[in-house]
């Protein structure tokens, strides 16, 4: 089940989902847990997570003007969770969003189905799909 959080509650849950926002972190972002919790609670990111009923999943987004970046991705038990994001693609393209972004390692391309098209800053690729 996938659940959101609204600003005034991630302070109840970030004990639960900072471990899976650290190991994120850790593989290269230009983002500091600082930044994702001060984000989470100035509504500049959003916060989904993947229970079933336990805690399987984290995901941060930050909407730009026409993307819909995913910043953290980090859980276990992919298989599980990995048919919810079509539900977050949708939710994006409600919100204005033309592409879907996530900056990481390779894998995500294959695994998500979209097209790498650069690497950034941190030498990651960057995957990009049209919605």
């Amino acid at each position: 089940m996938i659940v959101t959080y609204q600003k005034e509650q991630i302070p109840f849950i970030w004990d639960a989902v900072e471990p899976f926002i650290q190991r994120a972190l850790d593989r290269g972002s230009i983002f500091t847990k600082q930044d994702i919790y001060d984000g989470l609670r100035h509504e500049l990111f959003q916060l989904w997570t993947w229970q079933n009923p336990e805690l399987k999943a984290v995901l941060i987004t930050q909407l730009t003007v026409e993307s819909c970046y995913m910043a953290v991705l980090s859980g276990s038990h992919m298989q599980e969770w990995l048919g919810v994001l079509p539900d977050i693609e949708e939710w994006a393209k409600s919100m204005g969003c033309k592409k879907m972004k996530i900056h990481g390692r390779k894998g995500w391309s294959r695994v998500l189905g979209y097209e790498i098209t650069g690497k950034d800053e941190l030498n990651l690729f960057i995957c990009e799909k049209t919605l």
